[in-house]
């Protein structure tokens, strides 16, 4: 197992009960891995679901998906993140593309 996963793993069982683990582990996990596409995508997951930042939570899921257009795990966030932002034209245009 890759030291990113690990830390990933680490991030996805502390999120969302303790924040502060989370990042924690997503710093680690992003200092070994600046492309891993699940790491960013919770990033988004955060600025998004606990920020409320949909701008700073899109930027981090168009970010994943143009390293891995293929990611699956980041399209249902990024669309619930557009919706949310009344971004209503763009969440049709993803829904389209997916």
């Amino acid at each position: 197992m890759k030291t990113t996963d690990k830390y990933l793993f680490q991030a996805l069982d502390n999120y969302p009960f303790w924040l502060e683990g989370t990042i924690e582990s997503l710093d680690y996990a992003f200092s070994y891995d600046d492309k891993n596409t699940m790491v960013l995508c919770l990033y988004g997951r955060i600025q998004a679901e606990q920020l409320m930042n949909y701008e700073e939570a899109k930027s981090y899921f168009q970010l994943a998906l143009a390293i891995n257009i293929h990611a699956l795990e980041v399209y249902p966030y990024y669309l619930k993140t557009l919706i949310l932002n009344e971004d209503y034209e763009e969440a049709r245009k993803l829904i389209d593309f997916a």
